[in-house]
């Protein structure tokens, strides 16, 4: 007996719908030139990393390439580069303002250096200890040291001595 071809199967010849597989591309997707660069760059000249590296990001979002990891990383490099850079230059013009502003302990060309003692310590009794002080004033260590040696204890000698011919914090001139 033979049965008769239902409806269903009337289009038997035919294959079933299928999908097409997931094309596959062989390369990975290119990576920014200008990301690269932006990396490399930021490094060497800080604020190249921040700049090169936005527009690197513009460049990716438009062409889909790879590199945003690289573009974002020169971006915070090249940020915290010109933070320091800033922060060094910052501390060094305050420094030379400070050295710039401060008193000096030493005669300029413009300004003489004064006979006799400059400071309110004055002569004492004895000759060769006036000596050993005006020659510690003019720069001698060894008769500063000596002066602080040779002087009597708690004296504006030993004192002076001492101080290298400096005048102590608590004295003025």
């Amino acid at each position: 007996m033979t049965h008769p071809i239902s409806p269903s199967n009337t289009n038997a010849h035919e294959q079933p719908l299928r999908y097409a597989p997931p094309t596959v591309h062989p390369y990975p997707p290119r990576t920014n030139t200008l990301s690269i660069i932006a990396f490399i760059g930021s490094f060497l000249l800080s604020f190249t990393g921040i700049i090169l590296g936005a527009i690197s990001l513009g460049q990716i979002k438009r062409t889909r390439e790879s590199g945003r990891g690289l573009a974002i990383t020169a971006i915070i490099i090249g940020s915290v580069g010109t933070a320091i850079a800033l922060l060094w230059a910052l501390f060094m013009f305050v420094l030379i303002g400070a050295a710039g502003s401060a008193p000096t302990l030493y005669a300029t060309p413009d300004e003489p250096e004064p006979r006799g003692s400059s400071h309110a310590y004055t002569y004492g009794d004895d000759a060769h200890l006036d000596r050993l002080w005006d020659a510690c004033e003019a720069g001698d260590d060894e008769a500063c040291s000596d002066l602080y040696w040779e002087s009597p204890l708690g004296s504006e000698y030993e004192e002076f001595g001492q101080n290298d011919g400096r005048l102590d914090s608590g004295l003025t001139s």
